[in-house]
């Protein structure tokens, strides 16, 4: 489990607390909620009280409705814009979903990009705050981190766990979309 907090829930963490800086009653749209940076966002998030909108679909519904009230629309089946307006977007899918998440943010508001969502331009004409981040980091985040998960406040997705040798299926899966939750590698 230690495994999967440096990447995803640094990322999360820093995302949430450095960038959309919540309190209580914002609104924040998560874009990809149940993934592994995703559900680490919209635990911390809830944690000071935020409200989550969180697309996902199939399983990773279930999933996220696990972690308490959680708004999910199934991007699927449902247009992310029928939410209204929302005070963050977490985006950590890209293309043509935040470019379309503009619309949402009331003024003032911040889109947050893990993927490089954010156009300068839109976001300076949306008047509201656009970040692309990268995870920093940072013994003291990590140090937090691991107190919240200790005391059960984040509790890490798991995703499926591959062999070293079996390290081009676990990219592949990955990349294409198909993991739900942190992807481990083991040594045997």
């Amino acid at each position: 489990m230690a495994a999967a907090l440096p990447t995803s829930g640094l990322t999360a963490l820093q995302a949430i607390r450095d960038y959309v800086q919540p309190k209580a009653g914002i609104r924040i749209l998560i874009h990809g909620a149940a993934g592994a940076v995703g559900s680490f966002a919209t635990q911390i998030a809830k944690r000071w009280g935020a409200q989550v909108i969180g697309t996902a679909t199939g399983e990773d519904i279930v999933y996220l409705r696990s972690l308490g009230p959680v708004q999910v629309v199934d991007y699927k089946h449902e247009r992310f814009e029928t939410v209204g307006q929302v005070d963050a977007v977490l985006d950590l899918i890209g293309g043509d979903t935040a470019t379309r998440s503009f619309a949402l943010l009331k003024k003032g508001g911040v889109m947050v990009s893990t993927v490089g969502g954010v156009n300068a331009e839109l976001a300076a004409r949306a008047g509201i705050r656009g970040v692309n981040m990268g995870q920093e980091r940072s013994a003291a985040d990590l140090s937090e981190l691991a107190d919240l998960v200790e005391r059960g406040v984040v509790k890490p997705r798991m995703g499926e766990v591959f062999r070293l040798d079996q390290g081009r299926e676990a990219q592949d899966a990955s990349q294409q979309g198909r993991a739900k939750g942190k992807i481990l590698l083991k040594a045997a």
